[in-house]
């Protein structure tokens, strides 16, 4: 499966590389690699079976010593 995605990634270089290549634009090149890099990470990471992280999970380590603050507070708890 991973052999899979990197054909699409590659097919998917060859579609688009010479219009990008053809505007001269180096920011949108740098755009296009880096996400079509994570892309093809992120896919052979889910294919492979390993775990990803979840975003939520890090926004509720970083709010929950505010939120338990604040409810404590509030709320009247000790």
């Amino acid at each position: 499966m991973i052999f899979g995605i990197m054909v699409v990634a590659a097919l998917i270089v060859a579609y688009d590389l010479p219009d990008i290549r053809k505007k001269g634009t180096r920011k949108e090149l740098a755009f296009f690699t880096g996400l079509l890099a994570i892309a093809c990470v992120l896919s052979a990471i889910y294919f492979l079976g390993l775990q990803l992280a979840n975003p939520l999970d890090w926004i509720a380590f970083i709010y929950q010593p505010l939120f338990d603050h604040l409810l404590r507070d509030k709320a009247g708890f000790k």
